[in-house]
């Protein structure tokens, strides 16, 4: 059985472009060094897989000891770590400037004290809002932490009047949520980032590579022609 003229074709060119690839630099960047350092670069930036310890600078007004219990909070939440304990905003600011950290929290002078009076003290935090995942994840650990701390304060004031320890949090979170993550529960990039970004390099490769091709086939018609 022989084969058809198309096949024979067909065959030719990919035998005529196989050559080429094999003399070519540019071939063998396109198609093999460079998709594999994409690869390579892609997942080495993911490998962490979430963002965490996003550095936050702490400016504590108040010393005490529920303002440095606050700030051991903010420093055990997932997303965040405290950097530096800066001794003014100004200082602070500097910190978020020169790019050591990505916000900075102020804990307000009688922090304490007027946590003990009912007050409500006012804990003002500043974020980089430049950098849009830094900066949700400072402002979501924020309100988790001082929500915890709110809570875990009327606890104890409740317990100091005589109220049981079951009763005070039952007082204090009437409705406890449960919730369990299905899928993903790390809140992994790598699960939905690079399985979407290698495709799409190795498409910008396929372009580009195509675009090459094709150049290559009009200059050589171009110089067969009379």
């Amino acid at each position: 059985m022989t084969s058809s003229p198309r096949t024979t074709g067909v065959l030719a060119v990919a035998r005529r472009e196989t050559r080429r690839w094999a003399r070519s630099p540019f071939y063998l960047l396109m198609l093999v060094a460079m998709p594999v350092a994409a690869t390579l670069l892609t997942v080495a930036t993911f490998n962490r897989g979430a963002a965490r310890d996003i550095p936050v600078a702490i400016v504590d007004q108040d010393g005490s000891a529920l303002s440095r219990e606050f700030v051991r909070m903010i420093d055990a939440a997932g997303g965040v770590r405290v950097s530096s304990v800066e001794a003014g905003r100004d200082e602070a600011r500097q910190a978020v400037i020169r790019g050591h950290a990505y916000g900075f929290v102020v804990v307000p002078a009688h922090f304490e004290r007027d946590v003990a009076r009912g007050t409500a003290p006012v804990v003002t935090a500043f974020y980089n809002a430049q950098y849009l995942l830094p900066a949700s994840l400072i402002k979501s650990a924020l309100v988790a932490t001082t929500a915890t701390l709110s809570a875990r304060v009327e606890v104890r004031q409740r317990m100091a009047a005589g109220e049981p320890l079951a009763a005070a949090v039952a007082h204090v979170e009437p409705i406890t949520l449960d919730v369990h993550t299905l899928f993903n529960p790390e809140l992994n990039y790598v699960t939905y980032l690079v399985t979407a970004l290698l495709p799409a390099l190795l498409q910008i490769f396929i372009v580009t590579i195509s675009v090459h091709a094709f150049s290559v086939e009009l200059r050589v018609a171009g110089k067969a022609l009379p």
